[in-house]
């Protein structure tokens, strides 16, 4: 058995298990449903969680293989060509199993729909789940032999003859190799406590074997189950156990039902209470006392919501094949962790909450668990705005023994021994016990190339420092903080112009977690960062002297990532030596890996995964422009290429539903523009630098902002600006006649006049359709923005009542669509719209049976692709009743029309449009089925006054009033 085998079968096991969870998951679904309408699917029901409890036990094999040293991997020499063979293999495997798995994944949010299908069709879909569950289980017995035959691997010799099979082959990349993972270890003792290992995990005996596959492992204790954690455990971590204490008495995991519990750490910056949040989650994890664990920086608004994403992602929430919209996922999140299921218990570590109020809108979640939260301030109120049990402490300086014992500790690691109590406590003394400063005090004295005498070492360390800064300043003076500051810029000052510029670039990006990837400069521009060694020469002076630490691998990548405190990245943007070089340069290096809005500036869709990656470095790039602009009077000069970078990820945002942060992104674009083009007008004699077509641009992504966050100025004005100027750069050959992104001009204007002059707006649709069709020059990059087009220009019909070519344009917007996702195996939020739209117009040509497919197909994809209170897919619910309504089908009408009420009502600002007509629509429903007038009257008068709050005006007796009336309200393109 050669260790290329164990590689291979060890990761297509992995990726068994995961395919044998969504099946499990799907069948779960359909059990649970049908056991509300028939009790004998309770123990079907019970028997397929014990199942998927089973798998969650046999998936642990991921945290062996993340604890796999990479250097142990690479002396296996493995040959690149039977590498790519069996990887090969894998993925054949992977495709059977996502086709076996195929149709499951539409049963996912069942519950939210199950009242539009028969129980019948939910306990034939269980059958086949059931019968594919039988059938994947197979797939684990012969991988599962093939490393049971490896780890039966008894003595060094033999397990050295078979690594020394392997060719020798240096083609092969750490990050492939980190990929496929696991590989036993490199002698007999090791493999012997490997095997065992995997044995106690599995609940298994004495034989690696699947004849206890479907026993559950209930009564075993296994390790989290998740444990997202940013950092690596500290080794030198002392003290903080009265706090600890304190802590576990608060956060304990609450028993089932009972609420959760919140613990806010606060204190200074660098005064150790991320480090203390670390030691904890750590502890907690080798005590197994939560089932999960996660970790999330909550600095920003933006960044927590970010946090809970990659929970929903950690979680297997997410589905595998969807471009899923960002709130959906923020909502599964949520839902699980309000109510874990499966007897889960969770630790959520927040950290660095710099602003209270992002979190509450999430406290409601936070009962299902327990919180931890590190913060500079303490939380006043904490407890009038949850009802979880909580408490708080203030974390100070360590004590002279904590002090002491933690210089020992990291001496001790470079293997000096001889330091006794006293000289490390006056040590920790010297610096006022602030563990930032001890422990960039410890790597001073470490990065001497000589062995400092202790006699030297206070003057080495006023030198690094500067003199008496903590002399008889107490710990809770208000000059502390404001001498650990100087201490640490007095030690930054002690780099050279290079290490300080590098430092001031770094800055410039999110601290908390940065590839070492995103800093090379592929291109050789960035001086500093041009070639691998040069930048591992600089990291490895910044880290020895403490400014920046290591953060654990992705999870998707095998990119190694640095940190660095915000104390020390504060101080290195005040005492950077050309603030302007070090914005230059992270504004090119952020260019490079974000992707930019391609020039036919068709939809970013495709690309979200990567943006998703490295949009929080763009937006700390921005808020640190902003910040040295308005706070530190610092103003940076602006480039094309700092615009088009802003540009490109508020266009981002704006795809992805985060309109708030796109709106402060526009309107730096728009200043910078202005700003440059004053400045090259005054000494370029009005030369550019920037495109003549791109102001075009800024007024559409200001387009696509206004038409979906706000109302009450002008789009058409907006978007016949923009089609100017585009027309302008095609008159002057700027512009290519059959550019996509001239096409866009069109179709934005016809978007923009739709309501008012729908006919006008068709001829504007079908001139944007001329020039994408007349060339096919552009064919492959413009794919989304054709497909859209078709899509507009049949809502456009759809307004003037041409029904036929309405259909046919969304039928056609729905074959481009949906080739491209078939070549690329991704589901597509406009294939939702398009059929929402066809399956409207099956309605109003009334072909209700074919309406109905429809609108339950758009349903789930609206669900799959953008979360089920996504106000496109509430639309689609609204339309799904509006069908039940048709068919004389009144109960699930009246089940969707009130489950919508609730959901509006829960929304701040409430969406006034949507529910007039919900509730218009709900007492329609009302008095067709025959309640009592009190009922449906109520509700009619509620949804005239509304009207009249939206127009200003009210029919003097209801006879005016039709759902025409209510539909004229809503956006048309949620019609």
């Amino acid at each position: 058995m050669d260790p290329l085998s164990i590689v291979v079968s060890s990761f297509t096991l992995v990726g068994v298990l995961a395919k044998i969870g969504e099946v499990a998951h799907s069948a779960l679904h359909c059990a649970s449903a049908l056991k509300k309408i028939d009790k004998h699917y309770t123990q079907t029901a019970q028997s397929l969680q014990s199942v998927i409890e089973t798998i969650h036990q046999l998936n642990n094999m991921k945290d062996k293989i993340s604890e796999i040293d990479d250097e142990r991997i690479r002396s296996f020499n493995i040959d690149q060509n039977a590498l790519d063979g069996h990887l090969e293999s894998a993925k054949e495997l992977e495709k059977t199993l996502q086709k076996h798995q195929k149709h499951m994944r539409r049963w996912r949010r069942w519950s939210a729909i199950r009242f539009a299908f028969r129980s019948e069709l939910i306990k034939s879909d269980l059958a086949m789940s059931t019968e594919r569950l039988n059938n994947l289980t197979g797939c684990l017995s012969t991988l599962y032999a093939t490393i049971q035959t490896a780890l039966a691997l008894s003595t060094r010799e033999t397990f050295v003859n078979e690594a020394q099979q392997a060719t020798v082959h240096r083609g092969v990349t750490e990050e492939k190799l980190n990929q496929v993972g696991l590989v036993v270890e490199h002698t007999a003792h090791e493999v012997s406590v490997t095997r065992d290992r995997i044995m106690e995990i599995h609940g298994m005996q004495t034989q690696l074997t699947l004849g206890t596959l479907h026993q559950p492992l209930l009564e075993h204790k296994s390790k989290p189950r998740s444990f997202i954690m940013p950092y690596p455990r500290n080794r030198c971590f002392v003290g903080r156990e009265e706090l600890f204490c304190k802590i576990n008495t608060c956060l304990t995991p609450p028993n089932e039902g009972s609420l959760g519990r919140v613990f806010c750490i606060y204190g200074l910056p660098g005064i150790g209470k991320t480090h203390t949040a670390i030691e904890f989650a750590y502890r907690q994890k080798d005590d197994n006392n939560f089932t999960h664990i996660f970790w999330i920086s909550a600095d920003s608004a933006e960044k927590l919501e970010q946090g809970f994403v990659s929970i929903a992602r950690d979680l297997g929430l997410a589905s595998s094949t969807a471009m899923e919209d960002r709130d959906k996922l923020l909502g599964l999140a949520l839902s699980w962790m309000e109510k874990p299921h499966d007897g889960a218990s969770w630790l959520l570590v927040l950290d660095n909450v710099d602003s209270f109020p992002v979190l509450n809108q999430y406290w409601s979640a936070f009962t299902g668990g327990s919180v931890l939260i590190t913060s500079k301030d303490a939380i006043h109120g904490l407890a009038a705005v949850t009802t979880s049990p909580t408490d708080s402490h203030h974390v100070e300086a360590f004590s002279v023994p904590e002090g002491a014992e933690f210089i020992k500790k990291r001496f001790a690691t470079r293997g000096i021994q001889d330091i006794d109590e006293s000289t490390a406590g006056d040590l920790a003394n010297r610096l006022g016990l602030y563990p930032l400063l001890l422990d960039q005090m410890v790597t001073v004295i470490e990065s001497e190339p000589e062995p400092v005498p202790m006699s030297q070492i206070h003057d080495l360390l006023k030198v690094e420092f500067g003199d008496e800064l903590f002399q008889n300043v107490e710990p809770d003076s208000p000059w502390y903080h404001e001498s650990a500051g100087k201490a640490v810029e007095a030690h930054i000052k002690r780099l050279d112009n290079q290490h300080r510029l590098s430092l001031g670039t770094i800055a410039f990006f999110d601290p908390d977690n940065i590839p070492e990837g995103l800093l090379l400069s592929k291109d050789q521009r960035v001086a500093c960062f041009s070639n691998t060694a040069k930048l591992q020469v600089i990291l490895s002076r910044l880290r020895k002297s403490s400014f920046i630490g290591s953060a654990s691998k992705g999870n998707d990548d095998d990119c190694r990532r640095i940190n660095l405190h915000r104390l020390v990245r504060d101080r290195a943007l005040k005492t950077c030596p050309d603030h302007q070089t070090a914005f230059n340069n992270a504004v090119h290096l952020l260019r490079q890996a974000f992707p930019l809005h391609q020039l036919s500036r068709d939809h970013m869709v495709e690309d979200w995964e990567e943006c998703e990656k490295f949009q929080p470095h763009v937006l700390t790039l921005h808020q640190q422009y902003i910040n040295l602009r308005d706070n530190f009077g610092i103003q940076l000069i602006s480039s094309f290429t700092f615009i088009e970078l802003i540009y490109s990820c508020a266009w981002y945002m704006c795809e992805r539903g985060r309109f708030e942060v796109s709106k402060t992104l526009i309107a730096s674009c728009q200043k910078a523009h202005d700003e440059i083009v004053s400045r090259e007008h005054t000494h370029l004699g009005g030369r550019s630098s920037i495109p003549p077509a791109f102001l075009a641009d800024l007024y559409t992504v200001q387009q696509f902002y206004h038409t979906e966050a706000t109302s009450g100025i002008s789009m058409t004005e907006l978007a016949r600006k923009a089609l100017s100027i585009r027309e302008d750069a095609v008159k002057q050959g700027l512009l290519d006649p059959y550019h996509p992104n001239r096409a866009n001009g069109f179709m934005n204007v016809g978007v923009a006049m739709a309501c008012e002059d729908p006919k006008g707006a068709i001829k504007m649709h079908n001139r944007a359709l001329e020039i994408r069709l007349g060339s096919e020059k552009y064919k492959d990059q413009q794919v989304h923005g054709l497909a859209l087009n078709y899509l507009n220009v049949g809502r456009c019909w759809l307004l003037v009542g041409d029904l036929m070519t309405a259909a046919s344009c969304f039928e056609k917007s729905l074959e481009v669509i949906r080739a491209r996702e078939q070549k690329l195996g991704r589901q597509f939020t406009l294939t939702a719209w398009a059929t929402s739209a066809l399956g409207a117009v099956r309605a109003y040509q009334d072909d209700f049976p074919c309406a109905l497919k429809l609108l339950v197909e758009s349903l789930k994809l609206h669900i799959d692709t953008m979360g089920d209170k996504h106000m496109k897919t509430l639309s689609c619910y609204y339309r799904l009743a509006w069908v039940y309504h048709k068919l004389g089908n009144f109960e699930p009408a009246q089940q969707i029309l009130q489950a919508l009420l609730k959901t509006y009502n829960s929304f701040d600002p409430m969406p006034t449009p949507d529910l007039a007509r919900t509730k218009f629509k709900l007492s329609q429903v009302l008095q067709d089925q025959g309640s009592p007038p009190s009922h449906w009257k109520k509700l009619r008068r509620e949804a005239q006054s509304h009207l009249a709050e939206i127009s200003r005006e009210t029919p003097e007796d209801g006879s005016s009033e039709d759902e025409k009336t209510y539909d004229r309200c809503i956006v048309y393109f949620r019609r």
